[in-house]
């Protein structure tokens, strides 16, 4: 992860994604998480109630002015997004939040994990509801 801290950020981050048919989709940050050296941003979208997450690299980068900018790339890999999003449900699982400890989760083999059943996804689904609101 890099050295920048993410909880000094003064406002809420916040995205607008275009779609390929030119919808725009507002969304909000979540938390920001390392995974294999690199860091991850996990977006809500604002106006839907259907808890989709959408995953984006993060890179801060110094200014010149000595200001921190963030660069988001978003993620297209379905096998990185699906690993990203397993990821995601331990923190969630976990009951983490933007200040979480990573280092007791097991991240080192997420792919193989099967979906989670109808209660985790409950629990998933009040904590995503919590944090909206």
């Amino acid at each position: 992860m890099t050295d920048f801290d993410y909880s000094q950020l003064e406002e809420e981050v916040t995205l607008t994604l275009e779609t390929e048919d030119g919808e725009r989709i507002d969304l909000e940050m979540l938390f920001v998480f390392e995974y294999e050296d690199q860091d991850y941003a996990a977006f809500l979208e604002s106006e839907n109630e259907d808890n989709v997450v959408y995953f984006f690299a993060v890179n801060p980068r110094q200014k010149k002015n000595d200001e921190v900018e963030l660069d988001f790339e978003y993620i297209d890999d379905e096998d990185l997004a699906t690993e990203l999003l397993n990821i995601f449900q331990q923190i969630v699982d976990a009951g983490a939040d933007e200040e979480a400890d990573l280092a007791d989760l097991d991240l080192e083999d997420v792919s193989g994990e099967e979906e989670e059943d109808d209660e985790e996804d409950k629990k998933w689904d009040e904590f995503i509801h919590k944090k909206l609101h």
